[in-house]
């Protein structure tokens, strides 16, 4: 899946050293039907997942299990403030095939 985002990079000192990590701030339904974190450069990226209004809802690298353990809250949430969006990202996976 293409992802047609402007990403960055973040410096991030730890006790390895400095890394670099590719990062994405991307509208939720944009990632929809992607369940396998984008690699940049063989690195995974840092997901900012935002709101329909460009607010912060998640930060991760493992898109897989956002989906099954945090996705169901935030949807539940997401419904309640922005009823008119779609949040079901199966019914779009299921739409692009």
């Amino acid at each position: 899946m293409k992802l047609r985002q402007k990403y960055k990079y973040e410096v991030i000192s730890s006790e390895e050293g400095i890394i670099v990590k590719p990062v994405i701030e991307i509208i939720i339904q944009r990632i929809f039907g992607c369940f396998e974190t984008p690699q940049i450069c063989g690195k995974r990226v840092l997901l900012r997942l935002l709101s329909p209004a460009s607010r912060p809802l998640q930060i991760t690298e493992d898109l897989e299990n956002f989906w099954t353990t945090t996705w169901p809250e935030i949807c539940k949430e997401m419904k309640g403030r922005y009823p008119k969006h779609n949040w079901d990202y199966r019914q779009i996976c299921e739409e692009k095939q």
